[in-house]
């Protein structure tokens, strides 16, 4: 298995239950080429890598997916910048495609702004909070 379609079926799975694909099911990997993000995704692979040589002193192809998923979160809180870019990629991608949208009861368009509607709120039950008026103290 490529290392990245390992490291995006670790943090996207998908759901048989939800009829919800893999992330590398929609080849979100070609997202990255598009996107100019293979360097990043490079960089953080290699660091996931040396997070399983030393706590397991196996190689990614050779860990399950838990400790696949302990390298991920350890190498998150190294790399949180770079993490949290790549993954929040992945979830744009992957929760925005029309097959996962159709297995979430969503349609096939995005959820907002124009796919779907909610529900108009009672404004009025925030009027007492508004008479109340600020609850704070200036800071000189």
């Amino acid at each position: 298995m490529p290392i990245i379609t390992q490291f995006l079926d670790a943090i996207l799975p998908g759901d048989i239950a939800l009829g919800a694909p893999s992330a590398s099911e929609l080849n979100i990997q070609a997202s990255f080429k598009e996107q100019g993000l293979m360097v990043q995704m490079d960089e953080l692979i290699s660091f996931i890598e040396k997070v399983s040589l030393n706590e397991f002193n196996l190689f990614l192809g050779d860990i399950n997916i838990e400790q696949y998923l302990f390298c991920v979160e350890r190498a998150k809180r190294k790399k949180v910048r770079l993490a949290n870019n790549l993954i929040l990629h992945c979830f744009k991608v992957y929760y925005t495609h029309p097959q996962v949208l159709r297995g979430l009861s969503t349609g096939s368009v995005p959820p907002f702004p124009a796919g779907n509607t909610i529900e108009s709120d009672d404004w009025l039950t925030l009027e007492d909070v508004f008479k109340r008026g600020p609850i704070f103290r200036e800071v000189p």
